[in-house]
């Protein structure tokens, strides 16, 4: 009776009621593990994580394959901010077999927030070889990876992800997100020429996304292809959200150009769409330059 009243509180939100009617409920009935779990998730929710740890550590004692209480520990971990502690109880879940996407996500993140890429990237992939992975939360700890300058690690997650995305009937979206990243990447490593190329599959993928076409516009310009340049940032005028930067880009590059009065609208309709304190000085800069004739 007062096990089924320590549900009843629970789900009404009444934790302190729950945890008083799981404790007499295991007084009058210990052997019942319904009552000792509800109390543990009455201490949980309570956000007392001290109590939920030790009361599921004496219950692993007695059953040590519940994944179930590997979980509810690790989350308790986690609340006490003791994530390599709840990494612990993760990889036990794991080696039981029984490991679930939403803990091998954890697992992932714990590692990679610890800064251990090489071991966070080892269970990205294992998610990976799993049923349904959650592509998205992977790319998004790929780009993590790379911002962090994890660069080999974020390639090696990529080219997994990669090998997903494109099974079966790939999604558009995905693949634009994957080439992205590593176009990035490309970037940073200072592979011009391997990041335009990356740059010209996003833009044959999707013809209308400016900000591939602004990416290959402003290589174009590193690379003195002026003529290239401004058809790339021609192409991107006509997006709206790039037409602004896209005027930008090409009112610069003709500036530098010496063009000053065919830069002029260009910068005028950049700053008109998207004001900026720094493009308005440098267009009075401009116009200076065009009103003495260069």
């Amino acid at each position: 009776c007062y096990g089924l009243l320590g549900f009843a509180h629970s789900s009404e939100g009444h934790h302190l009621s729950a945890e008083s009617s799981f404790r007499m409920a295991i007084l009058l009935d210990p052997s019942t593990k319904d009552w000792q779990m509800g109390l543990a998730r009455a201490f949980f929710d309570l956000k007392r994580w001290d109590d939920a740890i030790a009361l599921t550590g004496n219950m692993l004692e007695n059953d040590p394959d519940s994944s179930q209480l590997w979980i509810l520990q690790a989350n308790a971990y986690i609340g006490l901010e003791k994530p390599m502690k709840a990494a612990e109880n993760f990889e036990i879940v794991d080696r039981l077999g029984k490991a679930t996407p939403d803990s091998l996500l954890l697992l992932g993140d714990i590692y990679l927030n610890s800064e251990l890429f090489t071991p966070a990237v080892d269970v990205y992939l294992r998610l990976l070889n799993g049923k349904e992975p959650n592509l998205d939360r992977l790319i998004r700890s790929a780009k993590i990876l790379s911002a962090r300058n994890a660069n080999n690690q974020s390639k090696r997650l990529l080219k997994a992800i990669q090998t997903a995305v494109g099974q079966d009937e790939p999604d558009p979206e995905l693949q634009k997100e994957v080439l992205r990243l590593s176009a990035r990447i490309a970037l940073t490593e200072g592979d011009g020429d391997s990041e335009a190329r990356i740059l010209k599959q996003i833009v044959d993928l999707d013809p209308l996304d400016g900000d591939a076409l602004l990416l290959l516009g402003r290589h174009a310009v590193r690379t003195s292809n002026d003529a290239q340049a401004v058809f790339y940032f021609d192409r991107a005028m006509a997006i709206d959200d790039t037409e602004a930067d896209a005027n930008l880009e090409l009112g610069k590059l003709l500036s530098a150009q010496g063009k000053y009065a065919e830069a002029l609208p260009k910068l005028r309709r950049a700053q008109q769409i998207n004001p900026r304190e720094p493009v308005q000085r440098f267009l009075e800069q401009i116009e200076k330059r065009a009103g003495r004739g260069g």
